[in-house]
């Protein structure tokens, strides 16, 4: 704590946080300055990127300023959420603006992670389940049915885990 009793954090988050914020000020800008060109999923894929890792730093934060570091339950982290929630608006303008874009199945892998991070289950299934049929051969796929197996196992629905497990041992 400083003198004034307000909480300090590591220089290092601060900087991080300076740092990702000069990023995704930059990559906006980047945005702006491409309309039109054919790199605007990669510029938009690059700054929900930057979202993702803003939204990492600022629940480490958030950790770091309660008294018990988060051991006593969850941590809420309300700007944490925001951040998540922007990355998942550049991943749909991608896929909604770029249908044949080549990282589709990168986008579609991620989209679902960020809605299972926020516990939003059933677009989390609904993306995963778009990722399986129409990315059937992406290196995601393999991964996403773990995922999904394992979600269905936990809510005890054998036959959905089941049914996820054997298709990710057909793959492998």
């Amino acid at each position: 704590k400083s003198y004034s009793g307000e909480a300090q954090f590591p220089p290092t988050l601060e900087r991080d946080l300076d740092k990702i914020d000069r990023s995704i000020e930059a990559n906006r800008v980047l945005l702006i300055r491409s309309a039109g060109s054919l790199i605007v999923p990669d510029i938009r894929l690059r700054q929900a990127e930057l979202y993702v890792e803003k939204s990492k730093l600022l629940y480490f934060k958030a950790l770091e300023q309660r008294k018990d570091g988060g051991r006593d339950g969850g941590v809420t982290a309300p700007e944490s959420i925001y951040y998540k929630e922007r990355a998942i608006e550049q991943y749909q303008k991608i896929l909604a603006g770029y249908p044949d874009y080549q990282a589709n199945d990168k986008i579609l892998f991620f989209l679902a992670h960020q809605y299972k991070e926020l516990g939003e289950d059933k677009p989390m299934l609904q993306v995963y389940e778009r990722l399986f049929t129409r990315h059937a051969s992406s290196a995601y796929v393999v991964e996403a049915l773990m995922i999904v197996g394992n979600y269905y196992l936990d809510r005890e629905d054998v036959e959905q885990a089941e049914k996820h497990f054997q298709d990710l041992l057909r793959r492998t």
